[in-house]
Formats: structure tokens, sequence, C-alpha cells
């Protein structure tokens, strides 16, 4: 299983001495246990992840309110947006 730490809206690969999970969790707000897949997924579309939860895809430990903060956050951006342009 991998392990991923979002801090100030920034996804990232947790140090090497921070790969299991901390055993103190004061300041953790919310756990998500997942497949890398259906973790993106809960990432991009923060509002996905009670469905997923209710799937069995995905685990949610914790206030499940955070994600809808991270939901605030997040733009919505046209998919077809032209990143280079002639």
């Amino acid at each position: 299983m991998r392990s991923a730490c979002l801090t100030r809206g920034i996804a990232r690969r947790p140090p090497p001495h921070l790969v299991d999970p901390p055993t103190d969790s004061a300041g953790t707000q919310l756990t998500v246990s997942s497949p890398k897949k259906a973790l993106a997924g809960v990432l991009l579309k923060p509002s996905s992840a009670t469905e997923l939860e209710q799937a069995g895809v995905v685990t949610l430990d914790g206030d499940a309110g955070a994600l809808s903060a991270l939901a605030a956050v997040l733009d919505d951006f046209d998919p077809s947006f032209p990143i280079v342009t002639p």
C-alpha cells in the first residue's frame, strides 16, 4: 500500500521515515484508504467519496467533512482546455 500526504493543498509522498501511518494522529482530520486509482478519483472529485465508500472501494476514517473543505478550494476545469495553442 502506498501513502500520500495532503498538506496545505499539496499531495506528496511522505518522507521515508513516515511511510507507515503515524500512531499519533492528533492533527489528522481524515484518512482515506483505497487503491491508487480510487484515491485519485477522491482527490479530483471529493464529492464521489461517499459513493465510493458505500460501494466498498474506499474507507474513510475521520471527519468526511474535510473533503467538503477540499472541494471548496478546487477549481472546476474544462478537460479540453487548450494548454498549448499553435
